[in-house]
């Protein structure tokens, strides 16, 4: 709602401010038209702002109440309201018969038509066409603004300033020591603020994207023609040039979608470009040929066979320029592949992708792109998407999709022609390239990543089990050591038992050793698949005589990586072990299948279960630990005829963990 009144206000502001400056404009005509002065109105100089304030004026209503939001509309309109109350006291200021406030209206006239026409080739030219600048534009914006002051001022306090609006009067605050000081200082302000917008407009044309890219040049189009218009003898019809910028800027704005501007400013550029080359051959050739070559028509006729020999070549070179200031790379598909390359050399893996997209977007003229992986999720982007109908270009390498591209048309009304259509492929086929590379390059990032992990974790175990296994079993042997060592004199009866201890810890260090070796990775692995090392541990197991083991396997076990068929070793190990340990089980029965979920694991006792209220042991940690690693699922729970089920399953992809 606040909104909406917000820009309810601002859009009748708008027309007020438009309506001051037409009436100025109007005014200043008809003080001329009724003081006889009706023929000089289309040679005056003052009259151009009069059309300025007009043109402007009209644009900038126009432009701000369409979009209240944008700064541009609102510089047209400052820059109308200027030239309008100039031209309404210059109209009063040049009335035959000297009205009140003639000196003040011709003083006013004399410095205030500048403040109107400095901002127009920088502060329009750098908000344009967003209405939004950074920070260093801002600075430029202020600084330029604060230049046209300086050389008003110095307008403003010139002895003669007044005597050129109405011959024979004298400047009533006229400064002669301060003018050159004001005027300098103003320059000296202005002029670097100047270069520095054409640098930046250069810069945003060559390296911008669509639509600004257009929108500038459909700028600097109109500026040119404007410009042209006021230095070449037209006559009267040069003043309507002077509202050829204002309304571009509107069209630009608002209009932008409706209009081919591509082809309009290639062909303005093309020719403009043709135009000016044959007029300095020409004239050059002219020149140079007269004072060597004696008569009138020899040099002319010299000159005219050089435009026409060059014209053709000439045509040819300056398309090329002009294709490529307009189009971008898709009139040269091999820039663009080179500009790719360049990218994936020049770029790390973190930078790649959004630059690819960006050099992508920039070859064809999209407001943006954006990379979508296999399952549809945006990987990276860039720019801002339009409402068009976008392009979608799957990715492929190797028959296998990598992603797809997104490109959206450069405005909502766009379509893709088939010379964009051969490049945007072109360009897909090596980015695909680069994005599986990418993938490749994360992938084994991550398999890194994971490998220093576990590393790591490994690293802990083995320092916890040395540190409250194996350190002080070590320990209690040397002190029985000790022991033993005092009492073989003495006792001999007691160091015998001391060393029948010492026997059996050492044989219990061995065994933690062996323990510690196998649970790096399993020796029987190394050895055999899955399959094979199970067999042979239940088949062990059985020779002992303690449990009566039961396996059952698939004909054919999928090639599973190490970790898991690590994990699935462990882990039926130490469900074995935890049924022969604390069971009292007789029978086991060990069951291993590939199905639809992954590799289920499933080992059954007929013991006593567990108790009501189990412990957690380092078995059913380790085992629940080693499924959560790769993503699986554990569960342990009594079985409906007696005695304990532990099931596991672990995810498995085409024989290869998910």
């Amino acid at each position: 709602m606040g909104l909406g009144r917000a820009a309810g206000r601002a859009r009748r502001l708008a027309l007020l401010l438009g309506l001051v400056a037409v009436t100025g404009a109007f005014a200043d005509v008809a003080l001329q038209v009724a003081d006889g002065a009706g023929r000089e109105l289309l040679t005056d100089n003052t009259t151009s702002g009069d059309v300025v304030a007009i043109g402007y004026g009209l644009a900038g209503v126009y432009l701000a109440r369409a979009r209240p939001r944008n700064a541009v509309g609102w510089v047209l309109l400052a820059v109308a309201v200027v030239q309008g109350l100039t031209g309404l006291a210059h109209g009063w200021a040049v009335w035959s018969d000297p009205l009140p406030g003639r000196t003040f209206a011709a003083w006013w006239t004399s410095w205030t038509f500048f403040l109107g026409f400095g901002p127009i080739a920088t502060v329009l030219v750098l908000l344009y066409p967003s209405g939004r600048a950074g920070r260093w534009r801002r600075r430029v914006v202020a600084a330029s603004l604060g230049g046209t002051v300086l050389v008003a001022l110095s307008l403003a306090v010139a002895p003669d300033a007044v005597d050129d609006v109405v011959p024979g009067l004298e400047n009533p605050v006229a400064v002669p020591a301060l003018m050159p000081v004001l005027a300098i200082a103003g320059a000296a302000i202005l002029l670097p603020c100047v270069l520095l917008t054409l640098l930046d407009a250069g810069r945003r044309v060559w390296r911008g994207s669509s639509p600004e890219r257009e929108q500038l040049l459909w700028l600097l189009t109109a500026a040119a023609v404007a410009v042209g218009g006021n230095y070449l003898p037209l006559g009267p019809a040069g003043l309507l040039t002077s509202v050829i910028v204002p309304v571009a800027v509107a069209v630009g704005i608002v209009r932008y979608a409706l209009l081919d501007l591509q082809l309009l400013v290639r062909r303005t550029l093309l020719f403009g470009a043709l135009t000016a080359l044959v007029v300095a051959v020409f004239v050059l050739a002219t020149a140079g040929l007269s004072g060597l070559v004696p008569g009138d028509s020899l040099p002319v006729a010299v000159a005219a066979g050089l435009v026409a020999v060059g014209l053709l070549p000439a045509r040819d070179v300056v398309q090329r320029g002009v294709d490529r200031l307009v189009y971008g790379e898709r009139r040269d598909p091999l820039r663009a592949v080179a500009s790719l390359g360049r990218d994936v050399a020049q770029h790390d893996d973190g930078q790649l992708l959004p630059q690819v997209l960006r050099t992508m977007a920039t070859a064809v003229r999209s407001p943006h792109v954006a990379l979508h992986d296999a399952d549809g999720a945006v990987v990276a982007e860039t720019g801002t998407s339009t409402d068009g109908e976008p392009a979608a270009l799957p990715l492929q390498v190797g028959g296998r999709a990598v992603g797809c591209l997104v490109v959206a048309p450069r405005t909502a009304r766009d379509s893709w022609s088939s010379d964009d259509r051969r490049l945007l492929d072109l360009l897909a086929q090596q980015v695909a390239v680069v994005v599986h590379a990418a993938a490749l390059n994360a992938e084994l990032a991550g398999s890194r990543d994971r490998v220093v992990e576990a590393t790591a974790q490994e690293r802990r175990r083995l320092r916890q089990e040395l540190h409250d296994g194996l350190g002080p079993a070590l320990s209690g042997i040397a002190l029985g050591l000790e022991a033993t060592e005092a009492a073989l004199d003495a006792a001999p009866v007691r160091a015998a038992a001391l060393l029948v201890r010492l026997r059996e810890e050492t044989q219990s260090a061995g065994r933690e050793v062996r323990r510690l070796v196998e649970g790096l990775r399993p020796a029987a692995l190394d050895r055999q698949e899955l399959a094979a090392a199970l067999a042979a541990f239940v088949e062990a197991l059985r020779d002992t005589g303690r449990l009566d083991v039961v396996l059952v396997l698939p004909a054919q076990l999928p090639p599973l990586a190490p970790d898991a068929d690590a994990a699935a070793y462990r882990i039926v190990t130490e469900a074995v072990t935890n049924v022969v340990r604390h069971s009292g089980a007789r029978t086991c029965r060990v069951s291993v299948e590939v199905d639809g979920v992954g590799l289920r694991i499933v080992v059954e006792d007929d013991g006593h279960g567990l108790p009501a209220q189990p412990r957690d042991g380092v078995g059913l940690t380790s085992m629940q630990r080693r499924a959560a690693e790769l993503g699986g699922t554990w569960a342990a729970g009594p079985r409906e005829d007696g005695g304990t089920r532990v099931e596991v399953v672990l995810p498995v992809v085409s024989g290869v963990p998910a």
